[in-house]
């Protein structure tokens, strides 16, 4: 009997890859409710008190999962929003649940990016000023809904690096260029936080 040669990890890597073996991973469709308690409880206790009600109240609505989330809170997974705006329907009549816990609908969060090395002298008004006025990109019409917000900055050893929220329209555009000027005519490069 002879065993076939066993291939070097080079004829692996250069051998076509077949088309069955491509996963296209969708996003799931999540419908969810985060539902943190008003005192402190944990994550037990919080399960325990809305399995309760929702099968005390005898609600037609699927559980799919629980999730924990920090003090104590809970991220209640079920099959469709519907299910989701069934349950706040009722949580909002029952004043056992007001009286414990703090629910809603989770909301997406904007794309941030870190600005390294920027000079620690600058503050939130000038830094948003300076990008604006080298960066047409970032001017916004509308004042309620602004393509970019500075947050906060963060002390380094060599000047400030600066956390910006971007609208997500934006965010391809961002990601793509990976350097942007300020007044001064310095170059600030950036990393996304997610």
């Amino acid at each position: 009997m002879s065993k076939a040669p066993v291939p070097s990890f080079l004829e692996i890597v250069q051998r076509e890859r077949s088309a069955c073996r491509i996963r296209i991973i969708r996003p799931q469709n999540t419908s969810a409710l985060v539902m943190r308690p008003k005192t402190a409880s944990s994550h037990d206790k919080t399960k325990r008190k809305l399995v309760n009600e929702v099968t005390l109240r005898n609600l037609h609505v699927k559980i799919k999962k629980f999730k924990r989330i920090s003090n104590g809170g809970i991220v209640v997974e079920v099959v469709s929003n519907s299910d989701i705006d069934q349950l706040i329907a009722q949580f909002a009549k029952l004043d056992s649940v007001n009286n414990s816990f703090i629910y809603s609908k989770p909301k997406k969060r904007r794309p941030q990016f870190i600005f390294f090395g920027i000079n620690k002298d600058l503050t939130k008004k000038q830094l948003a000023d300076s990008f604006v006025f080298k960066n047409d990109l970032l001017k916004s019409d509308n004042p309620e809904n602004p393509k970019f917000k500075v947050n906060f900055s963060m002390k380094s050893k060599y000047g400030a690096n600066w956390v910006i929220m971007l609208n997500p329209i934006f965010m391809q555009v961002f990601k793509k260029v990976r350097a942007f000027s300020l007044s001064g005519g310095s170059i600030v490069s950036m990393t996304s936080t997610r």
